[in-house]
């Protein structure tokens, strides 16, 4: 789409226009276990400037210039935003509904919505407030941190040795249309399997493992495993 048919349709042409679209994948279902706090509403507000991307990319390194005009979705949303722009600034029911998602301050579509979210994102640029209302949002505060220390903890440990995370929920806030849960501090145990002898570990025990592990120092690695039962 050139900038005189952006800006014909949504008043202004964004900086951002020809960015790629950034891929969601699923929290879930690689960092189930290193979610430190989760957050749920069924009628949450979003603030589409801060939109990096959508889950089921049509195709990877789109630009969202590109995904404005890319198929015959997109072109009926783009007739029914020219017909009730309102739609998009209001609090109408949305049906079917929007879900997006936010992973330690980043925020995706990660299911339905994405071709109006998209619209939204290039309306709303030029309007005086860019949030999208009454949506469908997940919240997680994830420590990345710690799984990618804990995988190379799992990549370089002996066989004998099983890691197992601790994640589990401390407590839980809710009311009406909405969740918080909040996890106990992320721990890994770890048991050696040949005399059943266990520790515990936090984030920076084990990386202290890690690295004894890649400098082959197994007297300092068992000291830290037992320093940490």
């Amino acid at each position: 789409m050139s900038d005189g048919e952006i800006r014909e349709l949504f008043g202004e042409v964004p900086y951002w226009a020809g960015d790629a679209i950034r891929e969601y994948k699923p929290v879930e279902d690689y960092a189930q276990d290193f979610i430190t706090e989760s957050y749920w509403s069924c009628c949450a507000s979003v603030n589409l400037g801060e939109l990096r991307g959508m889950a089921q990319l049509p195709d990877r390194g789109h630009s969202w210039r590109q995904f404005i005009c890319s198929d015959q979705k997109m072109q009926a949303n783009l007739k029914a935003f020219k017909e009730n722009p309102a739609y998009y600034t209001g609090l109408p029911e949305r049906n079917p509904s929007m879900y997006f998602v936010r992973v330690n301050g980043r925020l995706y579509v990660g299911g339905d919505g994405r071709y109006r979210a998209t619209i939204g994102k290039f309306y709303l640029y030029s309007q005086p407030c860019p949030y999208l209302h009454h949506i469908e949002l997940h919240d997680y505060s994830v420590d990345f941190e710690f799984m990618r220390v804990y995988r190379e903890f799992v990549a370089k440990k002996p066989s004998w040795l099983k890691a197992e995370v601790a994640h589990l929920i401390d407590h839980r806030e809710d009311g009406v249309g909405w969740k918080r849960d909040y996890y106990q501090q992320l721990t890994v145990h770890v048991t050696d399997t040949r005399s059943g002898l266990s520790s515990v570990h936090d984030k920076f025990s084990l990386a202290e493992a890690v690295s004894a592990l890649a400098h082959k120092a197994p007297s300092l690695f068992s000291r830290i495993l037992r320093r940490a039962a």
